[in-house]
């Protein structure tokens, strides 16, 4: 999706802190998700009432296998899944999504698709990717244009018919530390906003070094918000390879890298 030169940059910088409880800020080695591992998600979806009107539990399925119609990127899938009788995850056999996509991880960059392809997150396609550039620092900025297809269109209020150029506008905020159920994160706030002739959207992308994306915010363009908070993250090979979207690209020895 993105053509950037890479590069390998290795930056170990301490950061000041905005905020009190973030004396020592992690070391500046991105977390790497060229791995076999599982992300969990919970999602809510609310209304511009902010009545909630969706909660799921979503697995961000990363593997250290190429794209074969994109090299740079490495394959995921975002499913659904529910907790097992066993006290592990599983795939929630009415919501599996089968379509495959992808992620890049380098020392310098992540770019993440959103779990665009599963219906009620759609409009996710027009709302500011999770992109970081790295290093990061308070008051970094960078930019990103996306051209979007018709056929990308969430609804029959918000639809075109040719291509449509998103610009989204990256800014990182600040560091704060947030609680989640793993604990008290330390992580960077990225606030982005996206532009386009549709209207104005918006995502705040909360990163660890130590975990990677713990949390995402999107206001999109029909007037929801969606909300994502990092539960936990597993290694379980049989969750991975329950996947169909996934198990054929599956390389069970490989170790993560950047590359």
């Amino acid at each position: 999706m993105k053509d950037k030169m890479l590069f390998v940059v290795i930056a170990m910088l301490m950061l000041p802190s905005c905020n009190s409880g973030i004396k020592t800020q992690l070391s500046q080695t991105p977390y790497n998700y060229n791995k076999n591992y599982v992300h969990v998600f919970s999602m809510k979806i609310k209304d511009a009432t902010n009545t909630l009107i969706f909660n799921d539990t979503l697995g961000l399925f990363c593997t250290d296998t190429r794209m074969p119609e994109n090299h740079d990127q490495k394959c995921m899938n975002w499913t659904s899944v529910s907790i097992a009788t066993n006290n592990k995850y599983k795939l929630n056999e009415s919501r599996i999504n089968r379509m495959r996509t992808g992620q890049e991880c380098t020392t310098t960059e992540l770019f993440i698709h959103p779990p665009r392809d599963i219906a009620e997150y759609q409009i996710l396609e027009i709302c500011p990717y999770p992109d970081i550039e790295f290093p990061l620092a308070v008051g970094k900025e960078w930019h990103f244009d996306l051209n979007v297809e018709g056929g990308w269109s969430p609804s029959d209020t918000i639809k075109w018919v040719n291509g449509i150029v998103f610009s989204s506008q990256y800014k990182v905020v600040d560091t704060i530390t947030i609680a989640l159920p793993m604990g008290k994160i330390p992580c960077y706030h990225i606030h982005a906003t996206g532009t386009s002739s549709l209207g104005t959207s918006s995502t705040d992308i909360f990163y660890s070094f130590q975990y990677g994306i713990v949390k995402l915010y999107y206001l999109p363009l029909d007037h929801t918000s969606i909300e994502m908070n990092m539960i936990t993250g597993t290694d379980d090979l049989d969750l991975l390879k329950s996947n169909p979207a996934l198990s054929p690209f599956l390389k069970l020895n490989a170790l993560p890298k950047y590359d």
